[in-house]
Formats: C-alpha cells, structure tokens, sequence
C-alpha cells in the first residue's frame, strides 16, 4: 500500500487542486465569454471550433481529474481527498460519464472515433464537480487550512467564483417556457 502523503504534501497539492476546479467550468465561460467573439470567415470559424474543442477538453478532463480524486484507488504518488483530514467524499460523476471520458477523451480507443456525435450532459456533471468543489475547499478550510495567506485567498478566490458561477449554469439549463 502507498505511504500517506505528508502534510507538506497536502498543502503544496491545494494549489494543483484549486487549478483543477477552477478549470471545470472552463467549457461554459467559452460560451459565455468567447464564442460570440470569432467572426463568420471561414478561418474564424475553424478556430472556434479550435477554441470549443479545448475548452470542451479542459471541462471534461478537469472533471475526470477531480473525480478520480475522490476515488480509492491509487498509484503511489496520487494523493487523494480522504488524505485530507475530515474529507469523507465520494465521487460525483455516475460511473457511465466517467467511462466516457476516458473512451472518448482521455485514451485513443475506436469509440473516439465517433466523438462528433457523443452527446455530453456537460451542464448536469459541471454542476456536480463544483458543487463536490465548493464543499472540498469549505471542509478542508476548516479542517486543513492552508499553510499560507496566499493559499487560503486562492481557495477562497476559487470557491467564491465557482459559487458565482453555478446560478448562470443552472440557469442554461433550465428548461425554457414558451
């Protein structure tokens, strides 16, 4: 079995940790932020699709990343949620996204091959991960809080944005009244 990793260990990864749930909203900013920017040449509009594509990627992997780390498997330099004191989560993404991912995504497998028409519940698994995001940097906060100001102002930064950013992604996704 691995060794526990140190408290040091735990406290430099904060950083790696807080960069992973920053970037899982990064799919939804693209739109809101930078789709309508491009114009409609025909060089435009490859890049947009450019730009989607890595901004669909960086979701995604972002998202399988911070799952995983809730998992119990492990190699022997991961480090994992319930390293932290008084983290007890699970995983946030039903095992079938999760699969996908690495099919579609993570690995070159022949289901990547079809990707065009992969249908992703993208809003659905990125409020999950910030959700599983808010409430990991709350408990570890209080539990085990960063070794320094800039540490604890990065978590807070973090967990402040994604908490401002929830609403407007529910807000996709609700339903729309004719």
């Amino acid at each position: 079995m691995p060794a526990k990793p140190t408290t040091e260990q735990l406290h430099a990864v904060t950083h790696a940790i807080c960069k992973v749930i920053a970037q899982i909203p990064c799919f939804h900013l693209f739109e809101a932020y930078v789709a309508q920017r491009f114009s409609s040449t025909e060089t435009e509009i490859a890049l947009r699709a450019i730009t989607y594509n890595a901004a669909l990627d960086s979701t995604l992997m972002s998202l399988r990343s911070f799952n995983e780390f809730f998992t119990s498997d492990r190699r022997k330099d991961d480090i994992r949620a319930s390293d932290f004191l008084g983290v007890s989560m699970q995983t946030f993404l039903a095992p079938d996204d999760a699969t996908a991912i690495n099919k579609y995504l993570a690995h070159i497998t022949t289901p990547r091959a079809d990707i065009v028409t992969k249908h992703w519940f993208i809003d659905d698994m990125v409020l999950l991960g910030l959700q599983h995001g808010i409430e990991f940097l709350s408990t570890i906060e209080t539990t085990f809080p960063p070794s320094t100001e800039a540490a604890l102002a990065e978590l807070r930064g973090v967990r402040d944005v994604v908490r401002r950013l929830i609403p407007n992604i529910k807000k996709r996704n609700a339903p729309s009244v004719a």
